[in-house]
């Protein structure tokens, strides 16, 4: 397994409250394993074992059991990068969360990010790739910097405070007091109740608009995400295996907005349809075939998770319609998907 990271700029704003509380910063570096002069480099990644030992100084040195949450409410924009960048682009909050999803990995290793409509609610969840051997307290201190922080985010880039959770559900046992919590995070929260951070919105916020300064960059900071991630792998350049993956993700990723098409593709790539098409073909693929595969699995996934509705799953793999996507779940399995669902589900 490679190692996991943070991008330190996440934490950034960890120190500059510290600053600007007066606070001394030694003991945190020391526990990040930095010196003063790596505070500057935007490229520095830390260590996944170094976080909670960091945060873990900062509740010492602060003596404040909501250091995270506090330090998390001045997360700007400049701390997630090229990330950050790609945000300014989006004119509606569903592209802020794909975009999300699909390049979180250039913040963080040590954690997945991931969205899924259900219901009336699009849901935010936050894995960490390697649990095992985590202090509560760095996990508690991590998770409400990392919520406050992106409740902020969405405040800055929407140029407004609307887009508040309906609930947030934190995998850890509730404190005495949750009530500055409650004030901060503007919803309800639940504890112990899933085995990842989950941030539950109304769906309806998913195609509200957002003030967009930089919408027609999109294509040039999005190259730029995707050769980064490339050089956080090891590699400057991508096979033709490697851009199959790359596809399919990207395709993964959209498809509760619908199918994307292969002129949507081509521009993700970099690539003129034409070429984009031949680099298929000489991995025995063509773009339709593997839409519908996809599908197909993503199918036999979501139908597994009980709490998803059919037309739940009908919409995340980007049928407009639940007929569609019966007759296409029969075509792949000879049967309906409640049939199916039925037949799979635990005794």
């Amino acid at each position: 397994m490679e190692p996991s990271h943070v991008n330190f700029a996440y934490f950034r704003p960890l120190f500059d409250y510290f600053e600007s509380e007066g606070l001394p910063t030694a003991r945190l570096m020391k526990a990040a394993g930095l010196d003063a002069q790596q505070l500057r480099d935007g490229d520095l990644m830390l260590a996944d074992e170094r976080v909670d030992p960091m945060f873990d100084a900062a509740l010492d040195v602060s003596g404040d059991p909501l250091v995270g949450l506090r330090a998390g409410q001045i997360m700007a924009v400049k701390h997630l990068g090229v990330l950050g960048h790609l945000f300014m682009t989006c004119k509606r909050a569903d592209e802020m969360f794909e975009l999300h999803a699909r390049y979180h990995a250039l913040v963080a290793t040590a954690s997945r990010v991931r969205y899924q409509i259900a219901g009336d609610e699009v849901q935010l969840r936050l894995e960490l790739t390697n649990p095992n051997g985590r202090s509560e307290s760095g996990i508690r201190q991590f998770m409400e910097y990392s919520v406050a922080g992106w409740l902020n985010l969405i405040d800055l880039i929407s140029d407004s405070n609307e887009y508040r959770p309906k609930v947030i559900e934190f995998p850890f046992a509730a404190p005495a007091d949750n009530s500055v919590q409650r004030q901060v995070l503007g919803c309800e929260l639940s504890y112990n109740a899933s085995p990842s951070l989950c941030v539950r919105f109304d769906r309806h916020l998913l195609n509200t608009p957002y003030f967009s300064s930089a919408p027609n960059l999109r294509a040039t900071i999005e190259q730029a995400a995707r050769q980064r991630l490339r050089e956080l792998r090891g590699r400057s350049e991508i096979s033709h295996s490697e851009l199959v993956n790359e596809i399919s993700e990207f395709v993964r990723q959209g498809l509760m907005h619908g199918v994307p098409s292969i002129e949507q593709v081509a521009a993700y790539t970099g690539q003129p349809v034409r070429t984009l098409q031949r680099l298929l073909g000489e991995e025995g693929v063509d773009y339709r075939s593997l839409v519908e595969e996809l599908r197909k699995e993503l199918a036999k996934h979501y139908i597994a998770q009980s709490e998803l509705s059919l037309l739940d799953v009908a919409l995340m793999l980007g049928f407009s319609e639940q007929s569609s996507f019966q007759r296409a779940f029969r075509r792949w399995y000879g049967v309906t998907p409640g049939v199916y669902r039925a037949r799979h589900e635990p005794r």
